[in-house]
Formats: C-alpha cells, structure tokens, sequence
C-alpha cells in the first residue's frame, strides 16, 4: 500500500502544483479553495503512511481523494479539453459557437470546402488528426491557384470564399484572395483584400493572445505564410495597376520598412516615383538599387536619365559611363549619352556615340535622325542629309526629319530637291503646316512666287499664328507692288507674333513710300527695340531718304 500512496502523493502535489500555477495566472479564488482542499488531502495520506489512526477510515480517505485527486483532476481535465479545443478552434480561425452543439457534423456544414466526416462529439473532434486538416487545405488552395492560372477566377474565388467562413478575418486568407483579384485585373476589390490583410499584420504585432498566435502561425504553415512585407508589396501593386500612384509609393515604402531590405521595393518604386517626375527621388532608388546591384547597367542608366532630367549632364553622363562599361553592347546606352552629349555641345563625341548606337541597331530611326542633327551642328551638312535620307528610308512618315532635310537641302542650294521632300510628306501627314512652309520657301528662292503664295497661304490655314508665313505673303506682295496687300499680312504676321521685329521693319518701308510718317516713325521704333541691328540699316535704306533731315527719325537712330 505504500507504493500506492506515494503514486497517490506525486499525482496530488503534480495536480497541486497546477491548481497554485492556475491561481497565479486566473487569481481566481476558487483555485485557492481546491489548493487548500489539496493540502489536507496531502497531509492525511502522508499520515496515513506511517500507519496514523486515520488508517482504516474509510470516509476521511473518500474525502482526501476527492480533495486531493478528483476535484483538481476535473479541473485539469476541463482545462485540458478546453485548451485543446481553444487549440484546433485557433488552427482553423474557427469560432468556438460552432462547437456549442458537441457535433463536428454541423461544424463541416459551416465549411463547405472540406471534405466532411462523421459526426461525434467533441472529444472525438479534439482527436481528429489535425494534419488531415491542413493537408485538405492545402489542396483547396493548391486548386485555387491552379483554377486562376486557368482563368477561372470565380471557382477559385469560391474556394476562397469559402475558407472565409473558416478563418475569420484571417490577413493569409485575405491576401491569397488579393492576388486572384489581382489575376482577374480587379483591383479595386485586390486593394480592398490587401489593405485588411495589412491591417490585421499590423494587429497581430499587437496581440499576445496565444490562440491568435496559434490561428495566425497555423495559417501561414497552411498558405505558406505571409509577412506584412507581401500585404504592403501587393498593395502597392494593386494602387499603381489601379492608376493611384501616390498611394503605391506610400505602400512601397511601407513594404521596405516592414522587410528591413528594401532591394525589393528600389525598382518598382523607382519607376514610379519617375513616372510621377519626382525625378530626384528616383535617382536614390536607382543609386540604392546600383549599391546592392553594382553590375546593375539597367540602374546606371535609369540614374543617367534621371539626372539629365534634372538637368545635371555631368552626372547623367557619368552615369551612362558606368553603364556602358558594364553593357557595352546596349544601343540605347550609347544612344542616350549621345543625346546629352549633343546638348552640352559635346557634338564630336556625340556624333561618335551616335554611330556606336548604329553599329549595334541600325535600324532605329531615331539613332539615324540624331546623328543628323550633330552632323548639321557640326557643320557636316551632306553627312547629315545622308542620315536624314536613311531616318525616311526606316520611317517615311517621320516628318519631323522630312521638315529637316527640306531645310538642308534649300541650304545647300537644291530647292527642287526640298520642293520634292516636303511634298512628299505630305502624304502623311497633310496638316503639317511646316511642310508647307518649307516648300513655300524652296519656291520663293526659285522665284516661284504662285506656287510659294499658294504653299504659304496654306501654311496660314493650318497655323492661324504662323508669322512667318504671313509676312513670306507680304513680301511676295511686296515683289508684286500689291503694297495694300503686303500692308495687310505684314499686321498679320505682327498680331501673330508681336515680339517679331522684321514685320514691323517692312511696314515702316511701305508707310515711308507713303509718307505716312507717323506710322513709319511707330513701326521702326518697335522694330529697332526688338532687333537694335535695324538701326544701321534704317541709315542705309534708300526708303527713309525723304525723313534723313526728320528729327523724329534721327532720335531713333542715334538713340
């Protein structure tokens, strides 16, 4: 009987221990009366060892028991149980009114997506084997991903939906059915999945209750797990695929907070900060990226673009260098840096970069038109002609490079040859009111004045604000002696553009003819304080003889 007491001692001071543990924690004064009631039952057993008059007597060891083994024993039975249905209720993210009834049956018919079982109590449900569990929820949600890799969104939504009635507010849960919104182009409703996901990661950092932890931990063993990273991440996508870039940028950098390791986020965050033309914030993005990343080409030269769009060439080159370096045959390099090159007057080198970007791709149009425009700027004009002829041979339609060679050409003395060019392209462009121009100028220099009246005339319908054009009219008029006419377009031309100083010069001519003095006398006064240079030609001007000994007309001029 000793060996039993003792088992009896060691299970009551074991039960003991709890029910003191349970006081702690709770301090309910209940556990206290079990304690105490734990301590006679205790003391009479230990008596009862050395054979004590208690020995024998039958009712004070009923009662020592049951203060010493059944009344802590259910209590920790009861918590058992409740602990460890509390266990499965937190792996599932289930609430506890589903067990209210005792019948796991029920229970299944609440989660339809998984595959049920027979109905028991709750004893038998606590020892269902939990791995059964997770692995049908993983082939749910194993066939979800496999439904929206085939389009069907709404059957894998349907999964989804119903894993929402199992886990409530779960943010993996959430975040999964995020990223088949997102599949199916639907952000507004992926922003709203991400942004709860987010909120209950946020959350969960804040809460200590174990069951939470448990139904969270589990869930991401279940899906693989999420981190407030992938909700912010994904946020952020769905606000830019949404067209909110502001609000991507502020999740981006939420994202980068959360992982502690922004290298993720540098690039996406990058490109929309430079979308947004916050180019400064941009180029750290893409200088951070290139720390991480130093054989990163792509992000020398987005920081290359970046810093040329500020306007800091010297920088932006540098940083084409670099990118060069390490990806000498990327066309688009050599192609910018050329173009940076170009504007800072760097035209050799430009024209350099430029052909480097050909050898690689010849046949980009736009490599082709820039060396143009360096050649010309370096004064290589049938180079740049040859550049421009292959720019149309690439892309006919570029008029842009139609209006340049029509100008080159008049240039270097082939009129007909721009005339050819620029009707052309109006082929393809008929509303071009360049083209007209351009031509109307070829003809002029060929003394075609009809067709040069017809081209700049034309010009005038297409750009009610083209001064040049009117006064090309008013000086064929002009040649025509039609002075009335020529008076006309030239207050066109000046109404087109006032800050035009040679209209003004040419109505002071005509007004002269006229002997309108005051109108010559307002004219040239305008037109000598747009362009100084019309003061030593009024002296030389045979127009203004009649006004030489006028002291109106020999203020301006002195002045």
């Amino acid at each position: 009987m000793i060996i039993e007491r003792i088992i009896y001692n060691l299970i009551a001071v074991f039960l003991g221990i709890y029910i003191i543990r349970s006081y702690i924690n709770k301090r309910k004064e209940t556990y206290l009366l079990i304690a105490g009631g734990e301590v006679i039952a205790i003391t009479f057993n230990i008596l009862n060892l050395f054979n004590s008059v208690y020995y024998g007597n039958y009712l004070i060891e009923g009662i020592a028991a049951i203060l010493g083994i059944v009344v802590p024993g259910s209590v920790f039975i009861t918590d058992y149980l409740k602990n460890s249905k509390n266990k499965i209720i937190g792996l599932l993210g289930a609430g506890s009114s589903f067990f209210e009834k005792g019948s796991i049956s029920e229970y299944y018919q609440q989660i339809p997506m998984l595959e049920a079982k027979e109905s028991g109590d709750i004893v038998k449900w606590i020892r269902l084997n939990e791995e059964d569990v997770l692995v049908q929820l993983k082939d749910k949600f194993a066939e979800a991903e496999q439904l929206a890799d085939k389009d069907k969104f709404k059957e894998a939504l349907d999964i989804y939906n119903g894993a929402e009635a199992l886990f409530k507010e779960n943010p993996v849960i959430l975040f999964n059915s995020g990223i088949i919104y997102m599949k199916n182009a639907n952000y507004a409703q992926a922003v709203v999945r991400f942004q709860r996901a987010a909120e209950l990661l946020e959350d969960q950092d804040l809460d200590n209750d174990t069951s939470a932890s448990i139904a969270f931990d589990r869930a991401k063993v279940i899906i693989q797990g999420i981190e407030k990273f992938d909700a912010y991440y994904n946020l952020a996508l769905a606000f830019a695929c949404l067209g909110k870039p502001e609000l991507a940028v502020e999740n981006f950098k939420k994202a980068g907070e959360a992982k502690g390791n922004w290298i993720l986020v540098y690039k996406p965050l990058a490109i929309i900060l430079e979308n947004l033309k916050r180019y400064e914030e941009a180029a750290k993005m893409y200088e951070k990226l290139s720390e991480y990343e130093p054989e990163d080409f792509e992000g020398y030269g987005k920081i290359g673009t970046l810093f040329a769009f500020k306007k800091e060439y010297d920088k932006a080159i540098l940083n084409y260098r670099k990118a060069i370096r390490l990806d000498p045959n990327n066309a688009s390099l050599y192609y910018n840096m050329g173009i940076l090159l170009y504007e800072t007057d760097k035209t050799t080198e430009a024209v350099s970069k430029f052909r480097n970007a050909i050898e690689i791709n010849p046949n980009d149009y736009r490599f082709h038109y820039n060396l143009a425009l360096a050649l010309e700027k370096a004064d290589e004009k049938n180079l740049a002609i040859d550049e421009l002829k292959k720019t149309l041979v690439l892309k006919p339609d570029y008029t842009v490079a139609s209006n340049m060679l029509a100008i080159l050409y008049c240039g270097i003395g082939n009129r007909e040859e721009a005339i050819r060019v620029c009707e052309s392209a109006l082929s393809y462009d008929p509303d071009n009111y360049e083209l007209y121009f351009n031509a109307a100028i070829a003809y002029m220099e060929l003394k075609d004045y009809e067709n040069a009246k017809k081209f700049f005339t034309m010009a005038t319908v297409k750009n009610s604000l083209l001064a040049e054009a009117y006064f090309g009219l008013g000086q064929i008029a002009v040649m025509k002696e039609e002075y009335f006419v020529a008076e006309e377009n030239y207050i066109k031309a000046i109404k087109a553009d006032p800050e035009y100083a040679t209209p003004y010069y040419n109505l002071s001519r005509i007004y002269a003819f006229r002997k309108e003095y005051a109108k010559v006398i307002e004219n040239l006064t305008m037109a000598i304080k747009l362009n100084p240079a019309y003061k030593q030609k009024v002296k030389n001007d045979a127009a203004f003889d009649l006004m030489r000994n006028m002291n109106e007309l020999q203020e301006i001029v002195d002045n």
